[in-house]
């Protein structure tokens, strides 16, 4: 036994010198230049800069270590104005290329000057360059007047398999794409301000990137402007403001483009004020793409088809959208149809104009499917205001609510649906509406419930990602999407005036697993929902919520629940 204890202690002080506490590195106290102190640190070190110039190109060299200005410790914005790494126009501004995960860590600085793209270097972004696996964190940073020397590149680049956390931070003025993210590379981008970059605010080229709650707006490029998904790219483009993007000549897709063999879902966004040059001012889609939740307004098609969006080839589905104030020269103010099979369901299409013919909806040598949607008050100069059918189009219409005529079909009328402001973008129907409870399964016709002077009445227990953009409240298969993301700690859960849990499923007063079996079992129709009231988000303590929740709530901490706001399956979503 004796021998055995001396053993163990030989080992233990053979171990010790393996797990030498992390520490910090101040620069330039410490090391003069950045890399100067990346390369005397080691991995769950920090890297903490001071306020200054740092003319400098950095690579972490595989290190999973903080970098840092003083905002990392304070908090204070201006420290991220005030400490600046510039390229110097030699190379990638900062570099990950060695495996780095995601406690690699950029934080707090002002990148520019940085080159990328050019001959000699290929597979490097200008600001950030990430590829061969790595996946940092990338945060509250402002990479600004970074050029790229080639098209297929960006601000900040992702190659190789890389699934860096990009957030919080500020990419504007680049000489190239804000993200270009390509070769199976599947970075998380949320909360951004991706704005006036040249050749897209975000570029996908055969990745997978998950765009979440960002908002990208004046960016121009050829196509795509606000966001292009290239070649193979199924990304997930959920509650971002995509606005005032524009493309350049003969270019398509003012705010997103989604090419053929691309399949990204694009859902809760708004999408407004965007212009291609000649197809689609909203957006351009030649895929079999998911089209839902989104507010699509006042974008413009200038030479040619699709102000909303214009659909080549292509069979989507487009439900619960709102299409208003779009505008094309040719055909479809609201939505053209090129050689095309859509289901398009539940959506408001109003006051969107086009010069020619199709205010709203415009099919050419096409066959879409079209269920409980609204035309109403679109405008084309020559004829066919609401609809107009070219060379051997047909519509398979139903209980649709369209001006001045009743379409051929099963439960179709025309009468004012009756919105409640549409001046106001507020498309919600009067409780009086000839729309309301008149669809397909005694659903509401439209993109829209009953909401005249109440925009916050229509909250949904299970409607996980409610609170973070998407309207008209909804209960859909991205629900459960969102609260896996949960709890993978790449979405936060969701809350209304600091006591309201939508994604609170079973009324406890807590997010767990269960509350995605649940929400799994309501769409097979072997559960309702419920939700409860509280001061506190639902991943406190439930020991921390007040003993009785504001007046006209159920009273959680007691466990009395809502009775008055439990859906079932059978419920209108």
């Amino acid at each position: 036994m004796k021998n055995i204890t001396i053993i163990l202690l030989l080992v233990s002080l053979l171990v010790i010198p393996c797990y030498v506490s992390a520490i910090t590195i101040n620069v330039p106290d410490n090391y003069s230049t950045i890399q100067d102190g990346i390369s005397a640190s080691s991995s769950s070190d920090t890297v903490l800069v001071q306020p200054g110039i740092y003319v400098e190109n950095i690579n972490f060299n595989g290190k999973n270590i903080v970098i840092g200005s003083l905002f990392l410790t304070s908090g204070d914005t201006s420290y991220v104005s005030s400490t600046i790494i510039d390229g110097d126009s030699s190379g990638s501004v900062a570099t990950f290329e060695n495996g780095e995960d995601s406690t690699a860590m950029l934080i707090g600085f002002t990148l520019r000057n940085g080159l990328g793209g050019d001959l000699s270097q290929r597979y490097s972004g200008s600001g950030i360059t990430c590829k061969n696996f790595s996946s940092p964190t990338v945060s509250s940073n402002v990479i600004s007047f970074n050029f790229s020397g080639n098209y297929f590149t960006g601000a900040i680049y992702c190659y190789n398999y890389s699934e860096p956390r990009i957030t919080d931070n500020y990419i504007f003025g680049n000489i190239s794409s804000g993200i270009y993210c390509e070769d199976e590379s599947n970075p998380v981008i949320t909360n951004n301000k991706i704005c006036e970059n040249t050749e897209s605010g975000i570029l996908c080229n055969q990745s997978n990137p998950y765009i979440n709650d960002n908002l990208i707006n004046d960016n121009s490029g050829n196509h795509g402007a606000g966001i292009y998904c290239f070649t193979l790219s199924d990304a997930e483009i959920i509650n971002n403001t995509i606005s005032n993007n524009h493309t350049y000549s003969e270019g398509d897709g003012g705010g997103i483009y989604a090419s053929m063999g691309s399949f990204p879902s694009i859902e809760g966004n708004t999408i407004s004020d965007n212009t291609a040059d000649r197809f689609g001012g909203g957006i351009f889609i030649s895929s079999d793409v998911a089209i839902s939740n989104n507010i699509i307004s006042g974008n413009t098609a200038t030479t040619q088809w699709g102000g909303g969006i214009y659909i080549w080839g292509a069979s989507p589905t487009i439900i619960y959208n709102t299409i208003t104030g779009n505008t094309a020269l040719y055909h479809g103010g609201g939505i053209s149809c090129y050689e095309s099979e859509s289901v398009i369901m539940n959506n408001t299409i109003s006051g969107n104009y086009v010069e020619y013919t199709g205010g709203g909806l415009i099919c050419y040598d096409s066959y879409p499917t079209v269920v409980n949607t609204i035309f109403w008050a679109n405008n084309a100069d020559t004829s066919d205001e609401e609809i107009d059918l070219l060379l051997g189009s047909s519509i398979d219409m139903s209980y649709c609510d369209i001006q001045n005529i009743i379409w051929p079909g099963e439960g179709n009328i025309s009468c004012d649906p009756a919105f409640c402001n549409p001046d106001s973008n507020d498309y919600f129907l009067a409780d009086t509406s000839c729309c309301v409870g008149t669809g397909e399964g005694d659903f509401n016709i439209g993109a829209y419930g009953i909401g005249c002077g109440g925009l916050g009445l229509e909250y949904l227990p299970g409607d996980a990602n409610m609170p973070n953009g998407l309207w008209p409240p909804s209960v859909i298969g991205a629900d459960v999407t969102y609260l896996v993301n949960y709890f993978r700690a790449i979405t936060f859960a969701c809350e209304l005036d600091g006591f309201y849990c939508s994604a609170d499923t079973n009324g406890d007063c807590l997010i767990i697993g269960s509350d995605v079996t649940r929400l799994v079992n309501y769409f097979r129709g072997s559960a309702d929902l419920s939700y409860c009231a509280h001061y506190e988000p639902a991943w406190h303590d439930p020991s921390e919520l007040p003993p009785s929740a504001p007046s006209g709530w159920p009273n959680c901490g007691n466990g009395i629940l809502s009775t008055q706001n439990v859906i079932t399956p059978n419920d209108s979503k």
